[in-house]
């Protein structure tokens, strides 16, 4: 049986993808990667079935990604799409009380 990660090692990894092409200026690569992290740990979240402890990883993985996502917009001076990104980064950790 092929073992499967989890949503939260997937997000790790695409939101290291999203930051190296960051930094050689590849921001539509960077977008791409963040994107489909965010994807990956939504679809886990809305899982019934998600340990508790697992759905706080995917919590506070999402609220990652979604401040990478908004550092990303704002660097590219798309400030609104920052300014969504970044308030459900918030959310996120307000709902870790973080």
């Amino acid at each position: 049986k092929k073992a499967e990660a989890p949503p939260t090692v997937h997000g790790l990894n695409l939101r290291m993808l999203g930051d190296a092409y960051m930094a050689l200026g590849q921001f539509e690569e960077s977008r791409e990667s963040l994107n489909r992290g965010i994807g990956y740990n939504e679809t886990a979240e809305k899982n019934p079935q998600l340990p508790e402890f697992l759905l706080k990883d995917v919590q506070t993985r999402l609220a990652d990604l979604y401040a990478a996502l908004g550092e990303l917009e704002r660097k590219t001076e798309k400030f609104k799409e920052s300014l969504r990104a970044l308030r459900k980064a918030v959310d996120y950790f307000e709902k870790l009380e973080q």
